[in-house]
């Protein structure tokens, strides 16, 4: 009988030994709330595993902020990023980075796919320069999360010791 138990689960048993490996830049998603749902961000989380932030992300060359695809910024409200309104809807981020600061970029291209290389500047919805600031842990895998630290809500980014903010406004909520 233990024969052929073993017998049936010999296939199961070889074939977890050829699991696919794992994305390296595993998706991951953040979202911003206050009494209903007002923004999330879709993007892959790319390593380090041993890289400096500046052999991977180069100065002014446009970054896909992120890894694999495009990200994606939906918002389920109107919000204002340095009084300019964005209505709500789809956007892909990217961002310009030179030595001392960051062009954060939405853009109104949804269709796109692949990363910097699909990027269109005649699609640029926004651009706005914010400083670029150094910190004093690194982080392993890009991040972005939401705050709203005193009512005042802020995107964060960070890789490495690099970290930049986008403030915003949420209009009519």
């Amino acid at each position: 009988m233990q024969k052929i138990i073993l017998f049936l689960l010999l296939p199961a048993l070889l074939q977890s030994q050829n699991f696919p490996e794992l994305d390296v830049s595993p998706m991951d998603k953040t979202h911003f709330s206050r009494q209903e749902q007002v923004a999330t961000i879709t993007y892959s989380r790319p390593q380090l595993k041993g890289r400096a932030l500046k052999n991977i992300i180069k100065l002014n060359e446009i970054w896909r902020t992120g890894a694999n695809e495009a990200n994606e910024l939906v918002l389920y409200y109107d919000i204002e990023i340095n009084n300019i309104i964005v209505p709500k809807g789809v956007y892909k981020i990217f961002t310009l980075p030179d030595e001392k600061e960051i062009t954060f970029i939405l853009s109104s291209s949804t269709k796109m796919f692949g990363g910097s290389r699909a990027y269109n500047s005649e699609m640029d919805f926004l651009r706005y320069k914010v400083p670029k600031r150094q910190a004093k842990e690194s982080l392993e895998a890009f991040s972005i999360v939401f705050s709203n630290k005193d009512d005042k809500p802020i995107i964060h980014f960070g890789w490495e010791y690099m970290r930049f903010d986008i403030p915003f406004k949420i209009l009519n909520l």
